[in-house]
């Protein structure tokens, strides 16, 4: 693949700072809801409310995993593109 420009990078590094500045605020709004159920949680008169709230919390953690792992995703895109590796299919290796 032709090296993109300098305003091709740029701008991709521009889009993967917002996608990364969504992922941290969603992590943020996540973490807050977490501690909000882990209180109703403990709290909780009956099983039904229990089972809900223990639900919502194993919901809030696959998407804390799934954030992270886009975060993660992000940062190994940004070091690939400063060694200049980039255009080329991280599984298969094609362009």
């Amino acid at each position: 693949m032709p090296a993109l420009t300098k305003t091709q990078l740029d701008h991709l590094h521009d889009l993967l700072d917002r996608r990364e500045g969504v992922l941290r605020a969603h992590l943020q709004q996540e973490n807050a809801e977490k501690d909000e159920f882990v209180q109703v949680a403990s709290e909780v008169p009956d099983a039904g409310d229990s089972s809900f709230a223990t639900l919502t919390m194993d919901l809030g953690n696959a998407a804390v995993g799934r954030d992270m792992g886009e975060l993660r995703a992000i940062d190994a895109a940004r070091q690939r593109m400063g060694r200049d590796e980039y255009g080329d299919c991280v599984g298969c290796g094609s362009e």
